[in-house]
C-alpha cells in the first residue's frame, strides 16, 4: 500500500513540474530581457566606406614608413600644426593638408652601440620612437625609447632672436628617460606638464613590471613594489585641471580589492597634489596619491560592466543631454570602455562629472584588516582628521606618522564615480563590430534646433569612425549613430582621434600607428533632398535655401529625424547659382529608407502640419510655404507612419514582450491543470487495475509457457503490475552465471512466497 501511494504522489508532479518549468525558462529567456540587451542596439543613419571618403575628396592621409611602424602619436598641437611622434623623427604636419614642413622635423636616431646592445637583448623595436615632448623652462624637452634605453634631451635655439620653429634647436643637455619614457613604444604611458614639471606615467623597467608616477623636478614618485598603489596598470591620459591643485591619471589595472572573487579589471581615476614634496618617513613618496574606481555599467539587478578603460576625451565643458541653456554645461570627460576579451565583447562611453569625480575623494576609504579579511569600507573613527584626500596640504612634510602610514596603506576610496545620466550614452555589445579604441568630442555644437549638443566621434579596433550624439530629453539617455565611416584598413586599430578647427575648416585628424588621416566632421553638401537632410539627424546639417547645409538655422529634427517638417512643395539644390526655386510638384519619393524603421517613406502623416509649424517658427525661408489644409493633402516624405500598406496600430517591443510572456504563462498555466487532472485518472485505473487477479495467477500464467503475444497482452493490460515485478526480478532473482558467456544472465523461477516476502 505504501509502495503505491508513494508512487502516486511523486509519478506526475515530479517530472511534469520540470518539464513544464523547463519550458518557462525556455520560452521566456528572450522576453525577459533588459531594456539593455547583449546586442548591437542601433543602426547608423549613413554607412560610408573608404572609397566614397576618397571619391569625395574628403580623405587625406600622411603615410608613415612603408617597411615599419612608425607608431605615431600626438605630442603637441600648435596652432595649425601637430608634432606627431614617431621611428627616429618628430614630424611637424599641418592639419590644413597633411603635408609635412620638412624644414621643422627634428630629427634624433639612436646610437649604433644603442642597437647592437638592443638587438642582443632579443628586441624587435631597436629605433627610437619619441614619445614625449612639452616646455620646461622654456626649453623643449623630448624623450625617446632610445632602442630600449630610454633617454630624454633639452633643445635650445642655435642663436638668439629665431622664430621658434623645431629646426632650429640644437640638443643642449641629454639624461636618462627611465620613469619618463617607456621602453617600449606599445606600452601604454602618459605624461602631463604643468608649471615647468612633467609628471609621468610609466614603467621604470623593460618588463613593465615597475609601474609608477614621477615628477620631473623633485623625482617624488608613487612607492613601488606595493600592490595597493599599482597593480599591473595600463595607463591611458592624464590632465592638469588649472582650477584645483591635483593632477589626474586615468588608467585600468588588476583590481586587489576583488581578489577574493577571482582576477578582475577596474578601471580608476587617481590624483596627486601639485605641490606635494613627500614625507619625512618617505622622502621620495607622494603623500597624496588616492585612487577611485571609474564605473561604466548598464544598470539594473545586476549592473552589466565595462571595466576596461581604453582612451578619454579632453577635460571641457559639456553636458550628456541636450540642454538649450549654456549654464548647464558643467567640466567633465569621456571614457571608452571595454569588457574583457574572455568575456561578452562590449565596448561603452560613459561620461563622468569633475563634480563628481571629486566627491568620490571626500568619502571613507577601503581597506582590509589583512589579507585573510574582506575589503570593506574604514569607518570614519579610523581615518586621519583632517580628511586626507579631501584638500591638498601646504607641507606634506609635516604629516604625522599615523597619517602618512595611513595614507600609504590606504589609498582606494570606498565610493566609486558614477557616469552622469546612471548609464552609457553609447555602448555596443556585437562580437561582428570592431570594438572602442578612442574619443574626440565637439563640446557644445549649437544646432538649428536651439540646443548644445556634444557630439562623439569614437574610434573603432577595425578602422572605423562612429559619430554619435545623445538625443535623449529628461535625463534619459537615448543614443543615435549618425555615421559609421571606414576611414582606415579594417585590420588597423584607430589610436587616437582629435578634433581640429580654424574658420569654415573642420577636421577630424584619426592616428593609427601607421598613418595619419583627416576627415571632415561633416559633408551637407550630399545630401541633394530636404528629406535626406533631416533624416540624417546631424546636428551639423540644416535645410536652409534648398540646400544641406552647416549653418545654425533651418528645418532640422534631431530628436526624430521626421522628414515631415521638409516643405511639400519639394526643394532642390541648385549647383551653379545655389538659389532656392518653387515648384508645386508633388516632392520626390527617394529609396532611401527611414532610419528607423524599413516602411515606405512616402505615407502622408495627417497632422503634419502642425509638426511643421513647429519646426518653423525659427526659420525666415526665401519662398513661401503652404497653408496648413493644402499641407495635409500633399504628398509628403513620412518616416514612419505605418508598416504596412493597410495601415494599423503600432505596438512597442515592451508592449509586445509583456504580451508574450502572459501569453506564455496562461498557457503553462492550463497545460498543467490539463496534465494533472489526465495524471489523476491514470493513477485511478492504474489502482483499479490492481484489484485483478493476484501475483501468484498472474506469474503463473506467464511460467506455464504463455508465448510471446499473450504476455503482451497482460503487459498492456496491466502495465504498471508487471513494472513493479519486472523490478523485482532484475534486483532480487536475476544474477550471473559464471559458466555462461560473459555478459549473459541466468534466470531462476520465482515462487509466490519469495515474492510475497519481498513485499
Amino acid at each position: 500500500m505504501w509502495v503505491r501511494v508513494k508512487q502516486k504522489m511523486t509519478a506526475f508532479p515530479r517530472s511534469t513540474c520540470l518539464v513544464y518549468f523547463y519550458l518557462v525558462l525556455v520560452l521566456t529567456s528572450d522576453l525577459l530581457v533588459p531594456v539593455y540587451t547583449f546586442s548591437q542596439t542601433w543602426t547608423p543613419n549613413d554607412v560610408i566606406s573608404m572609397q566614397e571618403l576618397v571619391d569625395d575628396n574628403a580623405r587625406l592621409v600622411f603615410e608613415g614608413h612603408k617597411q615599419e611602424t612608425d607608431f605615431f602619436k600626438i605630442l603637441l598641437l600648435d596652432g595649425d600644426f601637430a608634432i606627431i611622434g614617431g621611428r627616429n623623427k618628430a614630424h611637424n604636419i599641418s592639419l590644413q593638408t597633411l603635408s609635412e614642413d620638412e624644414d621643422r622635423l627634428l630629427k634624433w636616431e639612436p646610437k649604433k652601440h644603442d642597437i647592437r646592445k638592443c638587438e642582443e637583448k632579443k628586441q624587435s623595436k631597436c629605433q627610437n620612437y619619441i614619445r614625449v615632448m612639452g616646455w620646461i623652462d622654456g626649453k623643449l624637452y623630448v624623450c625617446g625609447t632610445n632602442a630600449f634605453k630610454p633617454t630624454c634631451r633639452k633643445y635650445e635655439y642655435k642663436e638668439e632672436n629665431l622664430p621658434a620653429q623645431v629646426a632650429e634647436y640644437v640638443s643642449v643637455h641629454e639624461e636618462s628617460g627611465i620613469g619618463m619614457c617607456p621602453y617600449d613604444p606599445e606600452r601604454n604611458s602618459t605624461v602631463v606638464f604643468t608649471d615647468n614639471t612633467l609628471y609621468s606615467a610609466t614603467s621604470t623597467d623593460s618588463l613593465a613590471r615597475e609601474p609608477l608616477i614621477i615628477e620631473s623636478k623633485t623625482r617624488i614618485t608613487t612607492e613601488m613594489a606595493n600592490s595597493n598603489i599599482f597593480s599591473d596598470p595600463n595607463f591611458v591620459s592624464s590632465f592638469d585641471l588649472e582650477e584645483d591643485d591635483f593632477v589626474y591619471f586615468f588608467y585600468r589595472e588588476n583590481a586587489v580589492e576583488n581578489i577574493n572573487c577571482g582576477k578582475a579589471t577596474f578601471s580608476r581615476v587617481a590624483r596627486i597634489c601639485k605641490q606635494d614634496l613627500g614625507s619625512l618617513m618617505m622622502d621620495q613618496t607622494f603623500t597624496s596619491f588616492f585612487k577611485s574606481r571609474l564605473n561604466c555599467s548598464i544598470p539594473g539587478a545586476n549592473p552589466f560592466q565595462f571595466d576596461e578603460l581604453q582612451g578619454t576625451s579632453d577635460f571641457q565643458l559639456g553636458n550628456y543631454m541636450p540642454t538649450g541653456l549654456p549654464e548647464n554645461r558643467t567640466k567633465m570627460i569621456y571614457g571608452v570602455f571595454n569588457t574583457p576579451d574572455n568575456s561578452i565583447h562590449g565596448s561603452a562611453i560613459c561620461a563622468f562629472t569633475r563634480s563628481d569625480i571629486l566627491n568620490s575623494f571626500h568619502g571613507k576609504f577601503k581597506g582590509q584588516e589583512s589579507s585573510s579579511h574582506n575589503w570593506l569600507p574604514v569607518p570614519e573613527s579610523k581615518a586621519p582628521v583632517p580628511h586626507p584626500a579631501k584638500s591638498c596640504v601646504n607641507n606634506s612634510k609635516t604629516l604625522s606618522y599615523d597619517t602618512v602610514e595611513f595614507i600609504r596603506n590606504h589609498p582606494l576610496m570606498d565610493g566609486a564615480v558614477n557616469p552622469a545620466g546612471g548609464a552609457p550614452v553609447l555602448t555596443q555589445t556585437n562580437s561582428k563590430g570592431g570594438r572602442f579604441t578612442s574619443i574626440a568630442v565637439d563640446w557644445q555644437h549649437f544646432a538649428a534646433d536651439k540646443k548644445y549638443y556634444d557630439i562623439l566621434f569614437v574610434g573603432t579596433t577595425d578602422g572605423r569612425v562612429l559619430k554619435s550624439l545623445n538625443k535623449g530629453v529628461d535625463g534619459l539617455v537615448e543614443s543615435v549613430v549618425i555615421e559609421d565611416m571606414q576611414v582606415l584598413g579594417v585590420n588597423e586599430p584607430i589610436q587616437e582621434l582629435k578634433i581640429y578647427r580654424k574658420g569654415n575648416i573642420e577636421k577630424l585628424i584619426v592616428i593609427s600607428r601607421q598613418n595619419v588621416v583627416s576627415i571632415p566632421l561633416h559633408r551637407c553638401h550630399r545630401f541633394k533632398t530636404c528629406g535626406d537632410c533631416v533624416a540624417q539627424q546631424d546636428p551639423y546639417c540644416t535645410w536652409k535655401t534648398g540646400l544641406c547645409v552647416n549653418v545654425p538655422q533651418g528645418l532640422i529634427d534631431i530628436v526624430n529625424g521626421d522628414v515631415s517638417v521638409c516643405p511639400d512643395h519639394g526643394i532642390r539644390a541648385q549647383t551653379e547659382s545655389k538659389v532656392a526655386t518653387t515648384t508645386t510638384e508633388a516632392p520626390k519619393v527617394t529609396d532611401k529608407p527611414c532610419p528607423v524603421c524599413e516602411c515606405n517613406c512616402s505615407q502622408a502623416e495627417p497632422d503634419a502640419a502642425a509638426h511643421t509649424k513647429t519646426f518653423i517658427e525659427d526659420y525666415q525661408p526665401d519662398i513661401p510655404y503652404l497653408e496648413p489644409e493644402t499641407e495635409r493633402n500633399a504628398p509628403q516624405d513620412n518616416p514612419c507612419e505605418a508598416r504596412g500598406s493597410t495601415g494599423g496600430d503600432i505596438y512597442t517591443a515592451s508592449t509586445l514582450a509583456i504580451a508574450c510572456v502572459v501569453s506564455v504563462v496562461v498557457a503553462v498555466l492550463i497545460g498543467f491543470v490539463i496534465g494533472y487532472r489526465v495524471s489523476m485518472c491514470r493513477n485511478h485505473t492504474r489502482n483499479t487495475e490492481q484489484l485483478m487477479p493476484n501475483y501468484e495467477q498472474h506469474w503463473g500464467s506467464l511460467r506455464k509457457g504463455s508465448n510471446r503475444h499473450s504476455m503482451e497482452a497482460n503487459i498492456y493490460n496491466s502495465p504498471k503490475q508487471f513494472k513493479q515485478n519486472n523490478v523485482l526480478v532484475s534486483n532480487n532473482i536475476t544474477q550471473k552465471n559464471p559458466n555462461l558467456p560473459n555478459g549473459s544472465i541466468e534466470s531462476k523461477t520465482v515462487t509466490p512466497k519469495q515474492a510475497k516476502t519481498y513485499l
